[in-house]
């Protein structure tokens, strides 16, 4: 089994303060993999320029082909969420700290339409600063 899919990544929304960011880059450095979390594919873009991984939020009913961020960064909704036969056991593409791409999250849940479609974005409540 690929060692990236035994580690437990997790993400953090909180702001890249100078002092959270010294702390993610050493948690980071020292193989704990802390994804930055951001609303959208643009706030995604603001996030990346800190060179740490980056995760999303995407509407519910998105595709899963072609997607990028304002910027031109590839979008790769997670794959447990597309394929049946993929796990976050299995997977671990969020735990790579070293990739080229934000992973993305569909939304789900009760509250998940307010989102938005794939046109049309709004800021979960709960996410706004």
């Amino acid at each position: 089994l690929d060692a990236r899919a035994q580690a437990k990544p997790i993400a953090t929304h909180k702001p890249m303060t100078e002092s959270n960011l010294e702390a993610v880059r050493y948690a980071v450095q020292e193989g704990f993999i802390i994804n930055l979390s951001s609303n959208d594919e643009s706030h995604a873009d603001e996030l990346l320029q800190y060179g740490l991984p980056v995760v999303t939020v995407l509407p519910y009913n998105v595709g899963k082909k072609g997607l990028k961020t304002p910027g031109g960064t590839r979008i790769i909704v997670c794959p447990a969420e597309t394929s049946n036969k993929v796990n976050c056991k299995t997977c671990g593409l969020c735990a790579d700290a070293n990739r080229g791409y934000v992973i993305g999250f569909r939304a789900h849940g009760n509250r998940k339409k307010l989102i938005g479609g794939a046109d049309k974005r709004r800021q979960l409540p709960l996410f706004q600063a």
